[in-house]
């Protein structure tokens, strides 16, 4: 069956293509994760070591605006969506997937804070007075963190039902928003410090916190994970590119971790910490290195699951077919940051490894954002790509004007996105016969 084919009233089956209430309605939070994507290409090309750095910044700019661009637009449908569909919110909250997606609009405002304090950095865009209108938005991004991650935890432990063979790697996202939080908000505090050192302090405090908060509670789930891997084996085909966000907590705590240590060592030779550890001339020096070995920590780590993660991957794709949907966009941004932190050790370090290292996986990354932009775009068109696990609960009329009395739109099998949202996953390993002890 085409996959804008559904069942009429009568059973049969016939083309239809989904209008734009249709879409409106389908629209779900995992779509941030396409701004997070970009925003990470973005930061990567304002970062990258080759090449003209007026162009790469130009560069920059340019997926910057077109970041923006889907930020707003994607707020716009949402706030539309739920105007239109007010009964939604209810049933996506409630859902124990698509809920955990709420987490990706922090992270793509993060990427959005990040990019701003580029152009400030790069062509003094609006002044100090811009800087502090991110300074503003940085705070406000601090507090829908901190507030969503205690919010949809506390809404998981409490209201949704789970279990460990169901898990994904999406279980990952309310608690790595402290993570792209604390990285944020710490180059923040760097930027800000030639500025006003008190607030730049503050911010520092701020983002030492976040990442306190979220590395720690990233492991803890990273570790659960990987016992339903044991336990159960590779999840199915729909959450396979979940794997790879293991990486987001690990480059942007890498990437905090030396951003903080950096302020941290610029504000004790400055003397603006208190006596008597933070004026010792040794701290400087110290707290570096600290950050530095946190950093490399995280890396390595990276590195070996990544490894892990392409294998799976490999793995599954080559059992079964994986349809095209959202879901994919969660790769772009974890492998993202994880080439930020590469690049960044090359410049804490001096080091052509890191640099060499840095520009083949940022290139590979380049390269998968496109494939999936240019996917995304001819599915978005064509409307397959619009599609909430959610609805399948509660299918609510196409039309909001559409009575109680009209029969509902039936639920739509959606091959263009991860349908098996709505079920718990099935591994490879249980597809095999497992002989029973006599």
């Amino acid at each position: 069956m085409d996959i804008d084919s559904v069942l009429d009233g009568s059973g049969s089956s016939r083309f239809k293509r989904r209008t734009l209430t249709d879409r409106i309605r389908h629209f779900t939070p995992s779509w941030f994760a396409a701004s997070m994507g970009t925003g990470a290409v973005s930061l990567i090309f304002h970062n990258f070591p080759y090449g003209s750095k007026t162009t790469l910044r130009y560069i920059a700019t340019g997926f910057f605006v077109l970041d923006l661009c889907l930020f707003v637009s994607f707020n716009a449908l949402s706030i539309t969506r739920y105007v239109m569909y007010p009964q939604i919110w209810g049933l996506m909250i409630r859902h124990p997937v698509q809920s955990l997606f709420l987490a990706c609009y922090p992270m793509a405002f993060a990427t959005i804070i990040g990019e701003s304090l580029n152009l400030y950095q790069d062509w003094n865009l609006g002044g100090v007075s811009f800087l502090y209108f991110i300074w503003g938005m940085c705070l406000l991004n601090v507090i829908l963190t901190m507030t969503s991650t205690f919010g949809l935890l506390y809404y998981t432990i409490t209201r949704h039902k789970q279990s460990l063979e169901s898990m994904t790697a999406v279980w990952l996202l309310p608690v790595v928003q402290p993570v792209v939080g604390a990285s944020t908000t710490a180059t923040m505090a760097a930027v800000l410090l030639d500025v006003s050192p008190r607030h730049a302090l503050l911010t520092l405090c701020l983002a030492f916190g976040q990442l306190m908060i979220g590395l720690p509670l990233a492991f803890m789930i990273g570790t659960i994970y990987l016992l339903r891997l044991i336990v159960y084996g590779l999840p199915s085909s729909p959450f396979i590119t979940s794997m790879f966000l293991i990486l987001g907590p690990l480059g942007q705590g890498g990437i905090a971790f030396i951003r903080i240590s950096e302020v941290i060592a610029d504000m004790s030779a400055a003397g603006l910490l208190p006596p008597p550890f933070f004026t010792d001339p040794y701290t400087a020096s110290i707290v570096k290195f600290m950050g530095l070995t946190m950093a490399l920590f995280l890396w390595c780590f990276g590195l070996w699951w990544s490894f892990f993660a392409i294998a799976a991957i490999i793995e599954v794709f080559s059992r079964n077919r994986v349809p095209f949907g959202v879901p994919f966009w969660g790769m772009t941004f974890p492998i993202g940051v994880y080439v930020l932190l590469t690049l960044q050790l090359a410049v804490t370090l001096d080091s052509k490894f890191f640099r060499v290292t840095g520009t083949i996986l940022g290139l590979a990354l380049i390269l998968l954002w496109a494939c999936i932009f240019v996917r995304t775009v001819f599915l978005a068109f064509e409307g397959s790509m619009f599609y909430a696990p959610c609805l399948d609960d509660m299918p609510l009329p196409a039309n909001p004007a559409q009575t109680k009395d009209t029969e509902p739109e039936p639920a739509i099998e959606n091959p263009g996105t991860s349908s098996a949202d709505r079920l718990p996953t099935v591994s490879i390993r249980n597809e095999e016969t497992v002989a029973q002890p006599s």
